[in-house]
């Protein structure tokens, strides 16, 4: 049903090599249902569709008749049409394509005891699968060589992918330590008398640092989850900003305090620092 439609699309279509092949497939199937005239018609009507250098549609075809005329009985009609399958086949130069021939071959001489002849293309059908098992062979050799070099490039990729990770977490475990030693030190110099433009300028870059840290840090995991789409990774990041600005205000206020304290206790301690010389001078 299926090759009918097809070779109706083909006619429609002018497609000359398409009718051909639907014609052949014709012929082969009613030859598995031996409906041997219907088959011997459908293989000659392909044969005129197929250009003359069109060398395997040709012998497929050579090679179908002669097998209908051998289930017929007719036997030069098949060995006609087998040595002809077999010499194009030849001229194809492919060992695929030449060794069916060649074993249809065989079996014609057998059947009709001629074992010279039968043992000539045997030996030739047996040279033909020795070679293509050592092609195969090589073919397997090949692919495996291949898929060896493949991966041992992939070894190198993962090196590679493995060094470049461990750099990344290096760099990220440095900054994440960088970020607690710098909060630190702004906490030590907030002990000591200095300006309160200071105290905003450090806090200012503190938070800087906290946030770039955060969007360094979550960026693969909120790509991930937002499928990489730019408006929700703008609101998630303006989120985290909201977030962090409220709280470097009171880290300021905190750190601005406790400079007003220091302050406080340098300057009681210079004043009974006074008072303590003071006495000592009046005693």
């Amino acid at each position: 049903m299926f090759i009918n439609e097809a070779l109706e699309v083909a006619l429609r279509t002018k497609n000359n090599e398409g009718v051909g092949a639907c014609y052949l497939n014709l012929g082969m199937i009613h030859t598995k249902m031996k409906l041997y005239d219907l088959s011997k018609n459908y293989l000659r009507l392909s044969l005129p569709y197929f250009y003359s250098n069109n060398l395997y549609f040709i012998s497929n075809v050579k090679g179908a008749l002669a097998e209908v005329f051998d289930s017929t009985g007719e036997k030069d009609s098949s060995f006609f049409y087998a040595r002809q399958s077999y010499q194009l086949a030849k001229q194809m130069g492919s060992l695929d394509n030449i060794l069916y021939p060649a074993q249809q071959l065989v079996s014609l001489f057998r059947k009709s005891r001629q074992p010279g002849s039968a043992l000539f293309y045997q030996d030739i059908a047996m040279k033909l699968k020795e070679s293509l098992s050592s092609i195969d062979k090589q073919k397997q050799v090949e692919t495996l060589t291949f898929q060896e070099q493949i991966r041992q490039m992939d070894l190198v990729k993962d090196k590679f992918r493995l060094r470049d990770e461990r750099v990344k977490n290096l760099q990220t475990a440095g900054v994440g330590l960088f970020i607690p030693l710098f909060f630190g030190l702004v906490l030590l110099m907030s002990r000591r008398q200095i300006r309160p433009r200071a105290v905003e300028f450090l806090g200012v870059l503190f938070l800087l640092f906290v946030f770039e840290f955060i969007t360094l840090f979550a960026h693969p995991f909120v790509s991930k989850w937002t499928n990489e789409s730019q408006i929700w990774m703008l609101l998630i990041f303006v989120g985290v900003a909201l977030i962090l600005v409220p709280l470097h205000d009171r880290s300021e206020r905190w750190l601005k305090k406790q400079l007003v304290i220091q302050r406080n206790q340098a300057l009681q301690k210079r004043v009974r620092l006074g008072h303590e010389a003071q006495k000592k001078l009046e005693s």
